[in-house]
Formats: C-alpha cells, sequence, structure tokens
C-alpha cells in the first residue's frame, strides 16, 4: 500500500504465536507500515517472527518496548484475558492500538481500556474481522435497516482448546464477541436489552458451551444471535445469517463474505463469486493505519469493544437470573 509520502508508521507487535504472525504478515506487505518490536513472554517465538523483518527487534518486555519513542503503534495479538491491561497500558503511553477481539472478557476492564483510550486522545481499533466481509458490505448497502437479523457462530467443541477456557470467555468471547458486535453493527443501534438461555450440552465442565441471546436495540429491531461449539456449518462456515426489514431480507453465508438479497422469491443482488480467500484482519489493519493517518476512526473502535463484552456480560448475567436485563448507555 502506498504511504502517501509519509514515513512508514512504526509497529510494536504484542503476542507473536499464530495470530501475531498473521498480523506481522499484513504487515509485511504494506509499505506504509513498518515493524520495529517484536515482544511476547516467549523469547525465541519473538525472535522467529522479528527475522523476517529487516529493523525489527526482540524482547519479552512489553513495557519497556512500550516506552521506547520509536514506537507509535502498537499491535495486540495475546489472549484475551490480558487485551484490555495492554491496550490500556499503550493508551496510557499514548500509543496508538490495534488489538484483536475481544476487547476484554469483563466489561469493567473494557470500560478502563475505552477511558484511557478517550484520555489520551490515540486511536485504538478492535479486529472486528466480520465488519470488512463483502457479504457485510452488501447487507448494510441494500438493506439498511433491518427488523430482525438472526446470526450463528457454531464451532467444533473448544474442550481442548485455551480459546473455550473461562478466563477468555469461552465461546462467547472468542467467537461470540464477532457476531454480538456483528448485530450491532448490523441493526446500526444501541442494544437495550438482552435476554438469554443456554448450557453445557458439549462439554461437561466450565462456561456454557451452546448460547442463545435475544437482543432488542433503541431502533426497534430484534436480533437473536447463537453461539455453540456444536460444530461449523459446512454452508454457512463459522458464521452465517440473516435478517429482513420488511420488504427485503437477506441470507449471508461463508463466514459473511457471501450474500443474497430477495425480494419476494427473487434475488435482487448478490455478492460476486468470490476471488481468493477473505482475509478481513488485513482489512482492519488498513482501517486503523487510515485512521492514525488521517486522525479518524477506524472500521471498529474501541466504543464498539465495549458493547459487545457488555452484550456477553449481559447474557450471562440474563442466563442467571432467568430474565431479560436492562443495558446502560455505555460507550
Amino acid at each position: 500500500m502506498s504511504g502517501g509520502g509519509a514515513e512508514p508508521l512504526s509497529l510494536a507487535l504484542i503476542g507473536c504465536g499464530a495470530m501475531g504472525g498473521c498480523l506481522a504478515r499484513a504487515v509485511a506487505r504494506r509499505s506504509d507500515c513498518r515493524l520495529v518490536w517484536c515482544v511476547d513472554r516467549d523469547l525465541e517465538a519473538a525472535r522467529r517472527i522479528a527475522a523476517e523483518f529487516d529493523e525489527a527487534q526482540a524482547d519479552d518486555d512489553f513495557d519497556g518496548v512500550l516506552h521506547r519513542v520509536q514506537v507509535q503503534a502498537v499491535l495486540i495479538a495475546t489472549r484475551p484475558d490480558s487485551h484490555a491491561q495492554l491496550v490500556t497500558a499503550a493508551a496510557r503511553a499514548r500509543k496508538h492500538v490495534f488489538v484483536k477481539a475481544p476487547l476484554a472478557t469483563k466489561l469493567p476492564d473494557a470500560l478502563q481500556a475505552h477511558a484511557a483510550v478517550r484520555q489520551a486522545g490515540v486511536v485504538a481499533g478492535v479486529d472486528f474481522a466480520l465488519r470488512s466481509a463483502p457479504g457485510v458490505a452488501l447487507v448494510r448497502s441494500t438493506v439498511p435497516g433491518p427488523r430482525a437479523v438472526v446470526l450463528h457462530a457454531t464451532v467444533d467443541s473448544l474442550a481442548d482448546s485455551w480459546e473455550g477456557a473461562p478466563e477468555h470467555g469461552g465461546v462467547l468471547g472468542t467467537f461470540g464477541s464477532h457476531v454480538l458486535d456483528m448485530a450491532v453493527y448490523l441493526t446500526g443501534s444501541r442494544p437495550l436489552r438482552v435476554y438469554g438461555t443456554g448450557g453445557r450440552y458439549v462439554r461437561r465442565s466450565g462456561l456454557p458451551d451452546t448460547l442463545t441471546a435475544t437482543i432488542k436495540f433503541a431502533g426497534g429491531s430484534v436480533a437473536q444471535v447463537v453461539v455453540g461449539e456444536f460444530g461449523r456449518s459446512e454452508h454457512g462456515g463459522t458464521h452465517w445469517g440473516a435478517m429482513d426489514d420488511g420488504s427485503r431480507r437477506a441470507e449471508l453465508c461463508n463466514d459473511l463474505t457471501e450474500a443474497r438479497v430477495f425480494e419476494g422469491e427473487r434475488v435482487v443482488v448478490e455478492t460476486p463469486e468470490p476471488v481468493g480467500g477473505n482475509d478481513g484482519s488485513t482489512a482492519m489493519l488498513d482501517s486503523f493505519v487510515a485512521a492514525v493517518r488521517g486522525g479518524g476512526r477506524p472500521l471498529a473502535d474501541s466504543a464498539a469493544g465495549v458493547r459487545a463484552v457488555q452484550l456477553a456480560d449481559g447474557l450471562y448475567e440474563a442466563m442467571r437470573l432467568g430474565r431479560a436485563v436492562e443495558l446502560e448507555r455505555v460507550a
């Protein structure tokens, strides 16, 4: 990508596992950014990624790297239980920050991170990669005010994966945060209340592995969100869904990259045949860098991150109480 003649943005990557590697490869394809530090508690992992970049150095000390003057922005690709703390520290050090979703695993931590971002006046992007999917762009432009939205996120059992662990929010934190955010994004409205039910049907311990949320929005829309560990859909992928505005309905599949919009039984518009894979994180990183350069907002900011965590917390609380939970205006 073109940097428009400006000096490349100097980045530090925090977390050098599989997700960090993906972000590093996205940076490597850009001419307007340069990776100068790779940080991980596993120093060898940091060194492996740093070796692929001429200017990058490796370290296991996040705080030390954070206060280096050449670092302008931080990319966070650690596990979810550390996200809020790292975002908060980066903001307080006056660094722009891009974090893999979710922003946090608990609402108070998300609010603290968001407050630090606002106080520092830095750009914070959350990698809700589904927002950049071609199918999402199509339905937002053709069905802009849906009355009803239905979204699914289903995966194979996370029993043997860190992603299912309670400290990372379980399936609702790792995969569910994306569809909770998508419900807000597609309706374009603030969530007012959530009711939910679910339980453990696949795993014997830990957080619920299957959950259903019904969300009421300020604009009058209603969304149903299903998140579960009962297997990926061969047709829909991990994420799929549908929406309706009373005159048009839309279907989304293949991780929301494909969409068809109907009037009655007639297809009025659909996404073209996909060419290659959809790299949503690259598009979200594009949005973040553009916001840093232009002083605007990324496609998903820390306020969006807060709302997704609020919905997740509200869903767990509704399940505990057995009734709908009212949601305050938080961001």
